[in-house]
């Protein structure tokens, strides 16, 4: 009885704690401080291309919960108060997993919970008065993508024998032509295959996403874009 009693006790400690929405907060540049906003003025957009003038990266947003016992509205209802916590006055959904029926099953059976929801943002500022160039003309020839700064959204990724579906990489296009694209990384949810400032060449299959996410890029972002371009074109001579 007593064993009984101790396992009810963990299982309910366990169930109030994924009764929770986790929100972990990565600033992408700490030396930049921006002053908390109202949680109700942070505008959620699901695409770049839809927010309505040009804006800045403030931090990547991931989110864990039971799916069972919470629901996508209190998982963005947590993003926004992550963002607006680092001033961020939107954010742009990269996506939102729901877990398989077996992986709910296996969940309710050994801990007496739902499996996991996961989602995935990034909190923004959009700057007052502004235009964005992404509204502007949406391109239409590949040549349109060189040295832009764009979002690939990959349904099956390769990597070890495996397939990693909903992969997210954002870097600069340096070639694209026919499905492939070379890029410079400059961020992906999978780093062990994408790391941060490696240049890859992808294949874009069907299903697939690229979109261009700004048209300029700041003066040091640019003059480090600029020379891992000359090594590469230097080494492809």
């Amino acid at each position: 009885m007593k064993k009984i009693i101790v396992w009810l006790a963990f299982v309910f400690v366990i169930a109030q704690f994924a009764a929770c929405v986790r929100t972990n907060t990565t600033v992408l540049d700490p030396s930049k401080k921006r002053a908390a906003v109202n949680p109700a003025d942070v505008v959620i957009y699901t695409t770049a291309s839809k927010v309505p003038g040009d804006y800045e990266e403030i931090a990547l947003l991931n989110s864990k919960a039971d799916s069972a016992i919470t629901s996508e509205a209190q998982m963005f209802k947590s993003m926004r108060k992550k963002a607006a916590k680092v001033g961020a006055n939107a954010i742009i959904l990269d996506a939102v997993s729901e877990p398989s029926v077996g992986a709910k099953i296996a969940a309710a059976v050994l801990l007496g919970t739902g499996a996991e929801r996961k989602g995935k943002a990034l909190a923004i500022y959009v700057i007052p008065g502004s235009q964005n160039p992404r509204r502007q003309s949406l391109p239409s020839e590949p040549a349109d993508y060189i040295d832009k700064y764009v979002k690939i959204r990959a349904e099956n990724y390769p990597y070890k024998g495996e397939k990693f579906s909903d992969v997210v990489i954002r870097g600069v296009v340096f070639a694209y032509q026919g499905e492939t694209v070379t890029l410079l990384i400059l961020h992906s949810n999978l780093p062990e295959a994408l790391a941060i400032n490696d240049i890859k060449r992808l294949k874009l299959d069907v299903g697939d996403a690229i979109e261009i996410i700004k048209t300029e890029l700041d003066a040091e972002t640019k003059r480090s874009v600029a020379e891992r371009k000359k090594e590469w074109q230097e080494s492809n001579k």
